[in-house]
């Protein structure tokens, strides 16, 4: 729920004013007559006013105080969070550094191997062309 305060602070700053205003007339007229009901109704009147104003601010006070602790134990919680998947990415981009390292481990055995393989068939032609050769020259000089 989305609270205006500073509608709120400005409506409440606007009430206080006037009836500041008011009490700055209202109490001077009724400390020097007491004895005229006009003014001693007015004064109390405007009282009962600035008390009413002063208990709509203790209460705006109130809801912002606890609209902020709301707000703060949001963050605290997403923080909370943030920390976490702060901490899973980590050890992700560990694991992946290290599946990187033996993929091209895994590259390097596979090129070695492949060239140990070719080498090898080059070494069995090579053989079975000398091994044709010698029995060819045994043919040949028999």
């Amino acid at each position: 729920m989305t609270v205006d305060y500073a509608h709120k602070k400005n409506e409440l700053d606007k009430r206080f004013r006037i009836i500041l205003n008011e009490i700055s007339t209202s109490y001077p007229l009724a400390k020097v007559y007491p004895g005229i009901k006009e003014y001693s109704n007015s004064y109390k009147t405007d009282s009962e006013n600035y008390n009413t104003v002063k208990g709509d601010i203790f209460l705006l006070k109130d809801s912002v105080q606890n609209s902020l602790s709301e707000q703060d134990n949001l963050i605290q919680l997403l923080n909370k969070q943030i920390n976490k998947q702060n901490r899973i990415i980590n050890e992700l981009t560990k694991k992946e550094t290290g599946l990187m390292n033996e993929r091209n481990g895994a590259i390097g055995m596979y090129n070695d191997t492949k060239t140990e393989y070719n080498t090898q068939i080059i070494e069995n032609v090579l053989y079975t062309v000398g091994i044709g050769i010698t029995i060819f020259s045994l043919f040949v000089s028999n």
